[in-house]
């Protein structure tokens, strides 16, 4: 896991350079692994539920 304040200072950085200003992120979370459905797609309503504090829903598509 690539968590650091040096890597995280690196990243906006990087943005900043090749995007612009308005495109870099305030805050960065480092996670081990995504939620993602037994397909393989990331369950992007699931990463916004958690980050608000939301109900989850369902999640019987869950990978193990």
């Amino acid at each position: 896991m690539l968590s650091s304040p040096l890597f995280e200072s690196e990243l906006k950085h990087f943005v900043r350079e090749r995007l612009s200003a308005y495109a870099c992120p305030h805050k960065i979370d480092f996670i081990d692994s995504l939620p993602k459905t037994r397909s393989g797609k990331i369950m992007r309503r699931l990463l916004k539920a958690r980050e608000l504090g939301l109900p989850e829903g369902d999640i019987s598509t869950l990978e193990e």
